[in-house]
């Protein structure tokens, strides 16, 4: 998922500046304010996820805040009055915090102790890879549909990826009520000494 999105979604950012510029007519002001929302909701939503309890089901609040990043994308690209911009920006990178942290956080916990620092590897080498590789495929696209349309369909897209993980989650707890006791229910057999 991180992949996907790593690829298709998270490098909304580098058009940025183009947002600034041409959008909304500003100056590095204009920039420099778009990307303090930016890190204003990613803040909030580090701070949302630091005040999960313990035991929280993080996948299912994976799909959710993917939903709510796709959300704030879609939200933001046609919207004309720069403060509301803010807002939606903010609103979507409240959802995209989640994204690195969750699937992180996912890898460490459900990783065997000896394949922690392998996975861990993989997990930065595919987010560290997909990113710039998917800044360049946005860049490419927005020459050819519009900054606008490109946010947009980023935002679509979140959303779809979004429901392809929600739908995975439901497909897997229906695995789980159907699959035989695990071995934890089964009685423990003691070897003789």
């Amino acid at each position: 998922m991180l992949s996907l999105v790593s690829l298709l979604v998270l490098p909304f950012t580098s058009l940025m500046p183009v947002y600034a510029k041409d959008i909304f007519q500003g100056t590095a002001s204009t920039f420099g304010l778009l990307d303090s929302a930016i890190g204003f909701g990613a803040f909030i939503g580090a701070i949302f996820l630091a005040s999960l309890k313990p035991g929280t089901d993080l996948s299912k609040i994976l799909a959710i805040n993917t939903f709510v990043f796709g959300t704030g994308l879609i939200l933001f690209p046609y919207t004309s009055l720069y403060p509301l911009a803010l807002l939606f920006i903010a609103l979507g990178a409240f959802g995209m915090m989640s994204q690195i942290t969750i699937s992180n956080t996912l890898l460490q916990t459900q990783a065997a102790p000896a394949m922690r620092g392998r996975v861990i590897s993989m997990f930065v080498m595919v987010y560290a890879s997909t990113l710039p590789i998917g800044s360049l495929l946005v860049g490419a696209i927005s020459e050819h549909i519009g900054v606008q349309a490109t946010v947009l369909s980023q935002g679509i897209l979140a959303l779809g990826i979004g429901a392809l993980h929600f739908h995975h989650l439901q497909k897997n707890k229906l695995k789980q009520t159907i699959a035989p006791l695990p071995d934890k229910l089964a009685p423990e057999v003691v070897p003789p000494v």
